[in-house]
């Protein structure tokens, strides 16, 4: 479990609220009612819209169905909430049949599906996409074009890691780190206190949850200096320099000396291992989990500042999060584009936050500055956590979304591939294999015989 920093909950923090809000199902897709009968006397319309696993809230939903059916006479939502299990494959398969919904909640990065999706640029009035974030409205732009909109997980809060005071100080610990060099010398320093335990889980992580350049531990780790995954014009590995074999050599040294848990990895359990005091921090998934859990250690709980590199200190980085787009086969787009508004009214977004036990925040700026996404928190960890939350969002950051740092789109041919060879290497001179120098230049010529030949893979 290492750091979590400003890379938008983006990924370490979305995939978690696929398990936190989907349900367990992995069978065939869900229909859920909202319809009313039609007795405006209008034309009857029906639009279809799919969630991704959030059969879990359906009160929610219907209750938000019910007040734009009542918005919109002869109007009739069909739901259809859809096990996140294949949920891309189903997408397409739907659109390749001409027959998708109108309304889709998705969570791929935009860059990768923009083609299925109406630009919304005059769907949704100007006041509308103003109301967005704009780091939200960035990521979700594609050649000048909005194709998608935020539903939860995209506003651009920083994640920020819990403590375990009571461990920490007996390693002689009280001052919360700041900085990705601190949080590493702090994590050393509290293994050779107490031999038997650890700061955090390992960071080697397994290829199959590297598949895209916000969820590689290794980019996000090289984000934090400034480090590109690849040059500006995306042919060859742009990660293969001194300053790349530096925060390497950095991540190596530390786990030799016991900063990270050898024998635990991104699988492993934080939540249980944080509350049986055997790591003293707690840097991804969901206070709720940790609300049913924590007991007597919650007067020790210390919520702290975001680690940042020294770019990331300056950088605002964001994923997509999960958002609503419109089918470019939809009949009625603009009519779609306001159901996924209904949604993102203040009082509806207040009533997911509670449906949430405060794991989904706001996504307007009119929504992040109302109280009551603070008040009636009862738990003080909670309440200190989103406290901490709005005192650090700063909306004038650069956002940065590209795999160089450039600006430049996320898509590229073979992301996953690119990913996956540079997490291999970098895992393996972090566990001591090679050395972070031969570690990373095998990875970079991994990486540039995929981009010299991106017709054998695929994004």
């Amino acid at each position: 479990m290492k750091k979590v920093g400003v890379a938008s909950m983006a990924c370490a923090l979305s995939a978690m609220l696929v398990a936190g809000c989907g349900t367990n199902s992995n069978n065939a897709n869900t229909t859920t009612g909202a319809s009313k009968a039609n007795t405006s006397g209008s034309k009857s319309i029906t639009l279809t819209m799919w969630t991704y696993q959030l059969e879990k809230f359906k009160p929610y939903i219907d209750s938000v169905i019910s007040q734009f059916e009542k918005a919109h006479p002869g109007v009739t939502v069909n739901w259809v909430d859809v096990p996140a299990t294949g949920f891309d494959q189903k997408l397409i398969a739907a659109y390749q049949g001409n027959n998708s919904p109108d309304l889709i909640n998705e969570f791929t990065p935009v860059q990768q599906l923009y083609k299925y999706y109406a630009p919304l640029n005059n769907d949704l009035t100007k006041a509308q996409i103003a109301s967005f974030f704009p780091a939200a409205v960035q990521t979700m732009t594609v050649n000048g074009n909005l194709y998608a909109f935020p539903f939860y997980g995209t506003t651009p809060l920083p994640s920020l890691p819990m403590y375990n005071m009571a461990l920490l100080k007996k390693a002689g610990i009280t001052t919360l780190p700041t900085t990705v060099q601190q949080n590493l010398q702090d994590a050393i320093k509290f293994h050779k206190a107490d031999p038997m335990a650890y700061w955090s889980l390992s960071p080697i992580q397994p290829q199959s949850e590297a598949t895209t350049y916000g969820s590689s531990s290794a980019c996000l780790e090289l984000y934090d200096f400034g480090v590109p995954l690849l040059t500006p014009n995306f042919k060859k590995a742009g990660f293969d320099t001194p300053e790349g074999v530096k925060v390497l050599t950095m991540y190596a040294n530390a786990y030799k000396q016991g900063a990270f848990d050898p024998d635990t990895g991104s699988s492993a359990d934080p939540t249980n291992l944080f509350v049986q005091g055997a790591i003293a921090t707690y840097g991804s998934g969901l206070i709720s989990d940790l609300q049913n859990s924590w007991g007597p250690i919650l007067n020790d709980i210390k919520v702290g500042p975001p680690i940042t590199g020294p770019y990331s200190a300056t950088h605002e980085q964001v994923g997509s999060g999960w958002y609503w787009a419109v089918s470019a086969q939809s009949k009625h787009p603009k009519l779609a584009a306001q159901l996924g508004m209904q949604f993102l009214t203040v009082s509806n977004q207040l009533a997911f936050y509670k449906a949430t036990s405060g794991d989904v925040g706001a996504n307007t700026e009119q929504a992040l500055n109302n109280p009551g996404f603070e008040q009636g928190i009862t738990n003080p960890v909670a309440k200190s956590y989103t406290n901490l939350q709005h005192k650090y969002y700063d909306p004038n950051k650069k956002v940065v979304t590209s795999p160089t740092l450039q600006g430049q789109t996320t898509d590229f041919p073979n992301q996953t591939q690119v990913v996956q060879a540079l997490n291999q290497y970098w895992d393996d001179a972090i566990e001591g294999e090679m050395s972070p120098s031969a570690a990373l230049q095998q990875a970079a010529q991994a990486v540039n015989n995929i981009l010299s030949n991106p017709q054998n893979g695929s994004n």
